[in-house]
């Protein structure tokens, strides 16, 4: 199955961060900004990628159409409503724009797993517990996240127990490198990056200094 033409990627971009202290999808790592290696991942893996944001002016430069909540400050539970509601695929690849060590090979075991077991999203697994914020959602899993907004429930997981638009129950799994297929356990494609010791850190593991750069130069 050609997955440019059944997957939708969607980015949480997400708004300025208390502890990062600024909008941390436009900070610089590697010489890009964090929204944009996200898109350019998922860029070639996606019939088209969505943006996740309240700030569309702020990413025109990455070409893709922004979506906006249904919820004001529903978090990115409400994201991926608005992704899923947009997208014209029946599967969405959601991801975190702070997540810079999920590569290709990640997505694409993800989405393997989803579809090969026949499941209505699927999500990576860390030895922290669960990333939800990297994974695959089907559309069929819109209902169940349309009913945790309206009931206050903001957790990305709130929503697993709830039914398909079929009315049946969602099949959820989740996916650990190393333990369900041979990608390298080692690399710990689970780091998110909260505060700016992280984003330092993040900066000298992969040997470069920030550009310069405003936040009008996303890209």
């Amino acid at each position: 199955m050609d997955a440019a033409g059944d997957l939708t990627g969607l980015v949480l971009c997400g708004g300025s961060s208390r502890r990062m202290g600024t909008d941390k999808a436009v900070l610089d790592l590697g010489g890009r900004a964090l929204a944009e290696r996200a898109v350019e991942l998922l860029r070639p893996l996606s019939a088209r990628v969505l943006l996740s944001t309240g700030s569309a002016d702020r990413y025109a430069s990455l070409a893709c159409q922004c979506v906006h909540d249904p919820i004001p400050d529903g978090g990115p539970l409400a994201g991926l409503a608005a992704g899923l509601l947009a997208a014209q695929t029946p599967w969405v690849f959601l991801l975190a724009c702070d997540m810079p060590r999920v590569d290709r090979g990640l997505v694409e075991a993800i989405r393997a797993r989803a579809m090969g077991d026949e499941l209505d999203l699927c999500v990576l697994e860390s030895e922290r517990g669960l990333e939800p914020t990297c994974g695959i959602f089907h559309r069929r899993c819109l209902p169940a996240v349309e009913a945790a907004l309206a009931g206050g429930r903001r957790r990305m997981n709130s929503f697993w127990d709830g039914e398909t638009t079929a009315g049946t129950a969602l099949r959820t799994g989740t996916l650990r490198p190393g333990r369900d297929n041979e990608l390298d356990p080692a690399i710990d494609r689970a780091v998110n990056l909260n505060t700016p010791e992280e984003l330092e850190r993040e900066r000298k593991a992969i040997g470069t200094t920030p550009a310069p750069r405003t936040e009008e130069e996303c890209a």
